[in-house]
């Protein structure tokens, strides 16, 4: 989730004169006490949009040290933190500024947004819905709340507010994958597939829609277009450990062995060297083995099936460093 720039700036231009304003200086050198309080928020805004988040953080806090309760200062540090996946520090800030302004929605967007990140969706839920008594037709709002949904399995909800932000913007990409995501738990495999060709179609470099079309035509028994959609996953992620695996399975479905060993073991190497993909390493191992099995390779397989275990009691042990 993106915290959409137009929020952003709406929220902030009517309290803007709540926070004290300096003498305007030069608009490029770090910020001094010479400086326009909200030239420095407006100067932040865009470095935060630029992606030169350390450089927004320097001049937000030189903000709020100008003015310890300007809110736009917190929430937009609060913004920078969250696109540095410094979630406490996202989360404090955010709630600094709903404590001086609860009646604007921008930060309680970026305090959901981390609440996911931290594996909170409840707290997550509370924020968003929070947004939607502001905005109650904001698209982010409600892909973020069905994401939080999701987290928690209420899949009625979260196909609920999918829904809901597609009827609003049938242009939602992340709405429809959000959705496929659903779909695919509720085993309504038609109507996930649907919906992942159609945010594909949206947008053509969303990667996680190319695993999960890719899976659908797995369990469809359509091993061709499924392997068309783990390479074209290739092309955008050449190190990406599903789109191996993907392939792995492929083959193996059309039989072709040794490719699916081959495919296996480049997903369960980039598993290893990757910390966020080590959750999908008992899995790799379990395909690889499965192919072993075919083959009649019992010790091979064996040994992937046990290496499977580890993985899955010991997590970080199977990384490779």
């Amino acid at each position: 989730m993106v915290r959409p720039i137009p929020i952003v700036l709406a929220w902030m231009l009517p309290i803007l004169l709540a926070c004290t304003a300096v003498h305007a200086g030069p608009q490029e050198p770090p910020a001094t006490a010479g400086h326009n309080v909200e030239a420095i928020l407006s100067r932040s805004h865009d470095y935060i949009v630029r992606g030169e988040i350390d450089r927004a953080i320097a001049d937000l806090t030189e903000a709020i040290r100008l003015d310890p309760n300007c809110p736009p200062a917190y929430s937009l540090r609060s913004w920078a933190h969250l696109k540095k996946q410094d979630l406490d520090r996202a989360i404090a800030d955010a709630s600094r500024a709903i404590s001086l302004a609860p009646g604007f929605p921008a930060p309680y967007f970026d305090r959901g947004d981390a609440h996911i990140l931290k594996n909170d969706p409840k707290a997550a839920i509370a924020d968003f819905t929070v947004v939607l008594r502001f905005l109650p037709d904001n698209t982010e709002a409600l892909v973020g709340r069905g994401h939080a949904y999701l987290m928690i399995k209420d899949l009625d909800k979260a196909i609920g507010d999918f829904s809901e932000a597609i009827r609003l913007d049938p242009k939602c990409a992340e709405a429809y994958a959000k959705r496929c995501v659903v779909y695919m738990r509720k085993g309504d495999f038609d109507k996930a597939l649907a919906d992942s060709t159609m945010a594909l179609s949206l947008d053509p470099m969303a990667t996680p829609s190319y695993v999960n079309r890719g899976l659908l035509y797995l369990e469809k028994g359509d091993p061709d277009r499924a392997l068309a959609d783990f390479k074209a996953l290739l092309d955008l992620a050449p190190k990406s450990d599903e789109a191996y695996a993907g392939c792995g399975r492929a083959h193996f479905l059309k039989k072709e062995s040794d490719q699916a060993i081959t495919d296996f073991t480049e997903a369960i190497r980039l598993a290893r060297l990757d910390p966020g993909a080590s959750y999908r390493l008992p899995s790799h191992l379990e395909g690889r083995a499965k192919v072993y099995m075919s083959k009649g390779q019992i010790d091979k397989a064996m040994a992937d099936y046990d290496a499977a275990a580890h993985a899955k009691s010991n997590p970080n042990a199977a990384l490779q460093h």
